[in-house]
């Protein structure tokens, strides 16, 4: 940190780190300012009668056209400069969910790297310390990470596993199902309430559970997404003995945006240009079961506009595309059971998105339970304490769906007890009759 001379008046700035994976976003100084074509973080001048906060938001919008959650201080540094001392304070910040993806409006052109790219760029001496702690964190978050398991290079698309231990106490721990949990955003961002602690709170049901950061913002065009999920997919089965799952019995369980991309496995699982793209066969990818939260279904009638036009982003002229984004239309007898849940009053996701999927499995005999609560606002989670964060977002009555769930899932997988106690499966008195 450089040492500021203290008859110099200094200049608050604020700045974001905003991150996509191990990656995060630097800008280059415009050619007619000072320290030209020079990298630095997205932000500026704190104005009289701003907060910090407001302040960053700001310049958020007026120099990438973006819109930016703003979290925690990352760290502060001092420097003098010829012209000016500065204080640099930056935020750990990110994309809000509505958000567009960032373009250079003022700077001369922008980058997401990672932190082993930091030396291949010029930045701004301001920002050399804190570019010191960035690269160390990857020292740092080896053991935080050594459970992480990355799905493309750049880390940008992820799954973090939950893996119960199995026990020769526990008849039922050695083939246990398993969840993979879909957060939501948009398809702009994913939620942190509708990830870790879902997957919790399913491990605490006895269900191996896996956490997935999928595409999102400019990769989120349909199918990426989907893409990543089969992938995921594949990876869980490939696995399946050494973490004591049942390969026949992978659920899946998302929200809004989220549930849109389970639904779209639901559906698509077996579509051989998918399977294809994500280097996977349909076995590998399919489903054995989902679970649908306020789910986002149709591009048409009751839409959620901002989630349908970023999945349709470089399709807007092709109407296949825009109809397969209507996942009632493609359901099917290859669709697996549902548990669905929504709320009447769900204002951001309408409740007919759901009515319309339920429909849809009930004219293709596909067994199905529908739980729609009167009250409750959109993104609800748990309905709980746990990710609560106003009094709206806590909600007695939508939370069971997290035990009913739990519950339909042991009984549709046959899952309940030793071999001689167990009900039979849902799914083999379905197949049974096929």
């Amino acid at each position: 940190m450089s040492v500021v001379n203290k008859g110099t008046n200094t200049v608050q700035v604020v700045a974001a780190l905003l991150r996509d994976g191990k990656r995060f976003l630097i800008c280059q100084r415009p050619a007619n300012k000072a320290r030209a074509l020079l990298w630095e973080f997205v932000g500026g001048k704190v104005e009289p009668g701003e907060t910090k906060a407001e302040a960053l938001r700001r310049e958020c919008r007026e120099e990438l056209d973006i819109d930016v959650d703003v979290g925690s201080v990352y760290t502060a540094v001092d420097h003098v400069y010829p012209d000016i001392t500065i204080r640099l304070t930056l935020f750990n910040a990110r994309l809000s969910p509505c958000s567009k993806p960032p373009r250079a409006l003022e700077h001369n052109a922008i980058r997401w790297i990672t932190p082993a790219e930091i030396p291949q760029y010029e930045f701004c001496p301001a920002d050399k310390d804190i570019l010191t702690l960035i690269a160390g964190e990857e020292e740092d978050n080896k053991m935080l990470n050594s459970k992480r398991i990355d799905l493309t290079d750049d880390g940008r698309v992820f799954l973090v596993p939950y893996i119960l231990d199995a026990s020769p106490e526990m008849p039922l721990s050695k083939g246990r199902p398993a969840l993979m949990v879909i957060p939501g955003g948009g398809y702009n961002a994913l939620s942190d309430r509708e990830g870790e602690p879902i997957a919790m709170a399913f491990a605490a049901q006895g269900f191996q559970t896996f956490v997935l950061h999928y595409s999102v913002r400019e990769y989120a065009s349909f199918p990426n997404p989907l893409v990543d999920l089969m992938r995921a997919m594949k990876v869980v089965r490939d696995n399946a003995e050494a973490w004591n799952i049942d390969p026949g019995h992978i659920a899946a369980v998302g929200f809004s945006a989220g549930g849109h991309l389970a639904a779209s496995l639901g559906v698509y699982w077996n579509d051989p240009e998918i399977n294809a793209l994500a280097g996977v066969n349909a076995e590998e990818a399919r489903p054995d079961a989902l679970i649908l939260c306020y789910p986002v279904i149709t591009s048409q009638f009751k839409a959620e506009q901002g989630t349908i036009r970023t999945a349709a982003r470089g399709h807007e002229n092709e109407p296949d595309i825009i109809d397969k984004l209507s996942l009632d239309k493609h359901v099917g007898p290859h669709t697996p059971p549902c548990y669905i849940a929504h709320t009447f009053f769900d204002s951001v996701v309408p409740v007919e998105n759901s009515l319309a999927f339920a429909n849809a499995l009930a004219a293709a005999e596909v067994p199905f339970e529908l739980h729609i609560t009167q009250d409750g606002v959109h993104g609800l989670a748990l309905g709980n304490h746990v990710t609560s964060i106003g009094p709206l977002l806590n909600n007695s009555k939508f939370t069971p769906w997290v035990g009913g769930a739990g519950d339909w899932m042991r009984r549709l997988f046959g899952y309940e007890g030793p071999e001689d106690m167990r009900y039979p499966s849902a799914l083999t008195r379905r197949r049974g009759q096929s």
